[in-house]
């Protein structure tokens, strides 16, 4: 009798969260997700990852979220490209993709990115690009792009040391000297 009780307790807590937890049909085939979303009428949201399940790491949080899920459901062609494999190695450097992570949003003919990302994403900030670029009748004029902002260390002007002496070599101007006339 408890044991149940316990089953339909657990069942009915278990059950909310499978049901705002739905799962994206990620696309591996480029070229078919750009007919579907020509077809559709949707953008792609290309998000490039390492591993079978390496769309979480687009998110810093390290999964995506509900509200995510549900914009890319319910507007674009969500495209996953496994960068551990060759052809996706290849596929992320025709999108010029530097790091294994990465998202690229298109407009709905595939033909123009309207949106790229290398690197991951907090959820918010990535709900806000999904939410802004998901209109199919968008008409994309330039790529935004997110800077990622990298601190470099050079060694301070004191600690360089200039070579001691240069002295350049005596220059040939093609078989004519300075001075004679032709």
């Amino acid at each position: 009798m408890y044991t149940s009780i316990v089953l339909i307790a657990l069942a009915g807590s278990a059950a909310p969260s499978a049901l705002t937890a739905k799962a994206v049909a990620w696309e591996s085939d480029y070229e078919a997700a750009h007919r579907q979303g020509s077809r559709d009428r949707k953008p792609l949201a290309v998000v490039f990852g390492s591993g079978p399940s390496g769309w979480e790491s687009l998110s810093k949080e390290g999964r995506l979220s509900n509200e995510v899920h549900d914009l890319l459901l319910a507007h674009y062609v969500p495209v996953y490209i496994d960068t551990d494999k060759s052809e996706g190695r290849r596929l992320a450097g025709s999108f010029e993709m530097g790091q294994t992570t990465g998202l690229v949003i298109s407009d709905h003919t595939g033909e123009y990115q309207a949106f790229r990302q290398e690197g991951e994403l907090n959820n918010e900030d990535l709900e806000r690009q999904l939410r802004r670029y998901s209109n199919p009748d968008r008409v994309v004029r330039r790529t935004e792009t997110t800077v990622k902002i990298e601190t470099r260390y050079y060694p301070s002007p004191q600690t360089y040391t200039p070579p001691a002496t240069f002295t350049p070599a005596p220059m040939n101007f093609g078989g004519f000297s300075r001075g004679r006339s032709c």
